[in-house]
């Protein structure tokens, strides 16, 4: 099921890309700002876990646009399935419209107010992110976008709504719980957070690539065993 889902994709106009990739990255942006308001509110760490795959699971149940389980496609351009122009074309509109969505949700935080104790704890998170040396983003990028890719793919092949949420949930869960790091996230995180631009280009850029490699990786372990 998956390989007719990423030749729909690639057969997807740039417009329609775009606007799709806007909603994934207002989805993920929108569990993100609700895993911080729970930190905030100082419940457990497994709490605010458990909140974050809410955005995914409304990316999987939509069918809108995320880059990071785009990173999946990389298997069927590797087996000849799909072209790499058509993958560059997915990776590179999802990637500007989820920037555009979480820039966007970002923007209404700030229009409704934070309170203090949101404020503090996400600046805490955006300083933590761009205090990391760039060996660990990586690892923790590539990490992440394993259980990423693995809920986006085992969501598409699951034939029920309540399978596709379940699918969608547990990897989330488990790498909002250890730390990973997922750029898209970050495009939320950092900017609510209030990290310097520099700072932020260069975390989410070699979090971007962590992401690229671990994506790529499963999407090519799972379409070569076949």
């Amino acid at each position: 099921m998956y390989l007719a889902a990423a030749k729909k994709k690639c057969a997807k106009s740039v417009g329609r890309l775009f606007f799709e990739g806007i909603l994934a990255g207002l989805l993920i942006a929108v569990g993100g700002y609700g895993s911080q308001l729970i930190a905030a509110a100082g419940l457990p760490k497994v709490v605010s876990a458990a909140v974050f795959p809410v955005g995914l699971i409304m990316v999987v149940l939509t069918g809108s646009e995320l880059f990071t389980g785009n990173c999946l496609l990389a298997g069927p351009a590797w087996t000849g399935q799909i072209s790499w122009a058509d993958l560059g074309k997915v990776w590179g509109v999802s990637y500007l419209g989820n920037l555009v969505g979480s820039l966007l949700m970002a923007g209404g935080v700030s229009v409704i107010g934070m309170s203090d104790a949101y404020t503090q704890t996400a600046q805490a998170a955006a300083a933590a992110k761009v205090a990391m040396d760039v060996p660990e983003m990586l690892v923790r990028a590539f990490l992440c976008n394993l259980l990423v890719c693995i809920a986006v793919w085992t969501a598409i092949n699951a034939t029920e709504t309540a399978g596709k949420a379940i699918a969608a949930f547990v990897p989330v869960f488990a790498f909002v719980l250890l730390g990973f790091e997922h750029s898209v996230a970050n495009m939320y995180f950092l900017p609510v957070g209030g990290a310097d631009i520099g700072q932020s280009v260069f975390q989410i850029a070699v979090v971007t690539v962590g992401n690229i490699l671990g994506g790529a990786a499963i999407g090519i372990l799972l379409e070569t065993r076949k």
